[in-house]
């Protein structure tokens, strides 16, 4: 990524997989490491033993980006970093969720860790990590503190019905003022009902790192101890009890959590990160008629393989639109009878504009789609580009053997360009659209070379092979 300065574009298309490979990449120049200047440590949740041992193995660890202009698709990867931050003892103990250790050694590389990219927006990436044993944490860049923080997964008294994906939220100041930020997770927790004389399941917003000065629990029950604050969420009646958020963000002063399958629970974010209120009242907006699915967790699969809601931006202003790839409700309708169609949405009034739609079928037939030899295949793992106005990428897989990137201008009936991704994986994971202007503005990328590491570790992943068309 020569002269990475003058080439990062403002919108990514970012792989969710994050790698940790050992093999020499095509070209080390592609890769970058992103600035980190500090390492934080969350405390445990009561009896989670694994996390201190699997969470010291990810301290000091550095998160590299290949930066690819859309249709190409960025990556991180994550690497041990050469220099050790100064060795300190650490506390013999210290309030969870309040102190923030030193990093005090590095440790080995963790092998086992799989990770994923989970959100991100105000100057912060979500990610999560999963080990062997069973046990996991998020893990929070920070581009405004230039920190990687290591936070742990909620504590067994919860239920995380509604999503484990984390929403990164920013404080009072926001992104542009370095604001303080939290992971925001809608769970239910575990509360004994002194009335009832047994436990029972409230529904709570989880924060971690808690807000200061909050008078909010930050456990349900006196013997527990945990980094999570707990405020009570206070739902609508018009809610579905089968509610899963498949996408996190937020928009315009809100925090939106979205079913794919149902609608959108939202919130303001000020009441999230308030210190001054103890519960928080959200709202809901239902998906247009022809795209509710009235189906069980068990049964949904994965929805953003087939559609996706995001925050885009329309004549200068900001929207939330949502894409839909339809079989029309059956599941035996031709590949070429499916529809892709876009809406927008009205949030004062939580009604839902349809501004464009596409047969596959004709998509087939657009200009440049033959001679760019892409597949007839049904589209899947849509992403809407958050600054183009109507312009949509999506993936084509060619039976199972190779995959394709295709960005297309849903306005105009236009193919943009298209380019071969790799032979089709095991498991598709639908990438994740980023605008870099406004969510991760001023992000820090150094060269590899700028960086001492260890010989065993000087590998990144190799490079995604790429074929570009429609130029």
């Amino acid at each position: 990524m020569a002269a990475m300065e003058e080439t990062v574009p403002s919108y990514l298309l970012l792989d969710r997989i994050v790698r940790m490979e050992e093999e020499a990449v095509e070209e080390e120049s592609d890769w970058a490491a992103m600035k980190c200047t500090d390492w934080k440590l969350y405390g445990r949740n009561a009896g989670d033993h694994r996390y201190d041992r699997n969470a010291s193995r990810v301290k000091g660890l550095l998160l590299l980006a290949r930066i690819e202009r859309p249709p190409h698709l960025s990556e991180l990867s994550i690497r041990l970093a050469a220099a050790a931050v100064p060795k300190r003892p650490p506390p013999a103990s210290f309030p969870p969720g309040t102190a923030v250790l030193p990093i005090p050694d590095l440790p080995e590389a963790p092998d086992d860790l799989l990770t994923y990219v989970e959100a991100a927006g105000d100057g912060l990436i979500a990610l999560s990590s999963s080990f062997n044993d069973g046990s996991s944490c998020y893990l929070v860049y920070d581009v405004v503190g230039t920190s990687l923080s290591v936070i742990p997964r909620l504590p067994e008294s919860c239920l995380t019905y509604c999503s484990m994906r984390p929403l990164p939220l920013r404080g009072a100041g926001g992104y542009s003022l370095r604001g303080s930020y939290s992971l925001a997770i809608v769970a239910k927790d575990l509360q004994f009902d002194m009335e009832a004389e047994r436990f029972v399941y409230r529904d709570v917003l989880c924060l971690c790192p808690p807000r200061p000065s909050s008078s909010s629990s930050t456990s349900s029950r006196s013997r527990d101890i945990t980094p999570w604050q707990f405020k009570d969420a206070i739902f609508p009646s018009e809610m579905p009890a089968s509610f899963h958020a498949d996408k996190v963000f937020s928009f315009g002063g809100h925090a939106f959590w979205a079913d794919l399958a149902k609608g959108a629970l939202f919130c303001r974010s000020d009441d999230v990160l308030s210190s001054r209120n103890d519960a928080v009242q959200f709202r809901y907006i239902q998906l247009p008629v022809e795209c509710r699915l009235n189906i069980s967790f068990a049964m949904r699969g994965d929805l953003e393989l087939c559609r996706t809601m995001s925050c885009v931006v329309i004549d200068g202003g900001d929207s939330i639109r949502f894409v839909c790839i339809s079989d029309g409700g059956s599941s035996s309708v031709h590949a070429g009878d499916r529809a892709m169609t876009m809406w927008t949405l009205t949030l004062a009034t939580g009604e839902w504009l349809k501004d464009a739609e596409l047969m596959v079928a004709d998509l087939w037939e657009l200009e440049g789609f033959e001679k760019a030899r892409l597949p007839k295949a049904i589209p899947i793992s849509p992403v809407l580009s958050p600054q183009e106005d109507g312009v949509l990428s999506f993936m084509l897989n060619d039976a199972d053997e190779e995959l394709y990137m295709v960005s297309l201008n849903m306005h105009s009936k236009r193919l943009l360009s298209s380019l071969t991704l790799s032979s089709c994986p095991d498991d598709i994971v639908p990438p994740l659209g980023l605008d870099l202007s406004k969510h991760l503005e001023n992000l820090s990328l150094r060269p590899i070379a700028a960086q001492a590491v260890p010989a065993k570790t000087e590998g990144c992943p190799i490079a995604t092979k790429r074929r570009s068309s429609l130029p």
